[in-house]
């Protein structure tokens, strides 16, 4: 929306955007108004407290592994 569309258009204020725009900022509004009942499930919780992390430099190291720089399509992992 933001980056897709104008401020303006012909010198006037672009209100289709805006009007894009406050849809979504309602749109949000309103699911945020309503809460979420999860059911605990303690093996997936377990599971996710005990999953190795990786810190910044691991991710980038690992993100290019799977999808070198300037590789071809056929080669990315």
């Amino acid at each position: 929306m933001e980056d897709g569309n104008p401020d303006n258009v012909g010198g006037l204020i672009n209100f289709f955007k805006r009007t894009i725009i406050a849809k979504v900022v309602q749109s949000v509004e309103q699911m945020q108004k309503t809460g979420y009942q999860f059911t605990m499930l303690p093996d997936i919780q377990k599971l996710l407290k005990t999953m190795p992390t990786l810190d910044d430099e691991e991710l980038y190291e690992r993100s290019l592994q799977l999808e070198p720089r300037n590789a071809k399509k056929s080669a990315i992992v």
